[in-house]
């Protein structure tokens, strides 16, 4: 015979029997969502993009700063390699040539031939430092604001 304290066994799993079994919800009652649920919270969204957020704000203005600097050795090299162009056409023809420059692109070379020595100077439209030049005369190599 079945009894009420036997059912209460084994619902409780005391009984040799089968394991118990959740509970099921009552009709018309709704279950609750499973709390292992992937995704992210909100807050957790809000965090990560206020965190790259702030690295943005860091690196930007950094790599502005970089970029200018780029622009100025960009200058300094096409002096110098105007400069080295110069003396080669000199060592050709014994003349130098205001015509032989190495411009790459925003850089504005300008060669000034004194028949002895020759001047060359260069800017770059976003370069901060201002003109790099080089004197035939002296041998140095210097910027001008």
């Amino acid at each position: 015979m079945y009894t009420q304290e036997k059912r209460r066994q084994r619902q409780k799993g005391r009984s040799g029997g089968c394991s118990p079994q959740a509970p099921t919800p009552a009709a018309g009652k709704h279950s609750r969502p499973k709390k292992n649920a992937a995704g992210f919270t909100l807050i957790e969204l809000l965090v990560v993009v206020a965190i790259i957020g702030i690295l943005a704000a860091i690196a930007i203005p950094q790599f502005a700063s970089y970029r200018a600097q780029a622009f100025c050795s960009r200058v300094e090299s096409d002096v110098k390699n105007t400069v080295t162009a110069q003396e080669v056409e000199y060592a050709d023809s014994q003349a130098y040539d205001p015509a032989v420059k190495i411009e790459s692109d925003g850089v504005t070379i300008t060669v000034t031939d004194n028949t002895t020595a020759v001047d060359v100077t260069g800017t770059h439209a976003t370069c901060p430092k201002g003109t790099f030049s080089f004197s035939g005369s002296t041998g140095r190599y210097d910027w001008e604001e």
